[in-house]
């Protein structure tokens, strides 16, 4: 997603995944993030704050008070 940009939720199954935080407009990973751990039957928020220039990009992975399914 481009920044200031959102998406609807995507079902994944549970389990470790290997996410990327790229530079617009390129293939450039910014911020690798490696492992994010997510539970079955939940929502989850991943947001990008901070910038690359100044050296406080960041990602929060933040879990959604709500579950998901049964």
């Amino acid at each position: 997603l481009t920044f200031g940009s959102a998406s609807d939720y995507l079902e994944v199954p549970a389990g470790s995944y290997d996410l990327e935080v790229r530079v617009a407009g390129t293939t450039d990973v910014a911020l690798p993030l490696p492992g994010v751990a997510l539970e079955g039957n939940m929502l989850y928020d991943v947001i990008a704050v901070g910038t690359l220039a100044d050296g406080t990009l960041n990602v929060l992975v933040i879990p959604s008070m709500t579950s998901h399914g049964a």
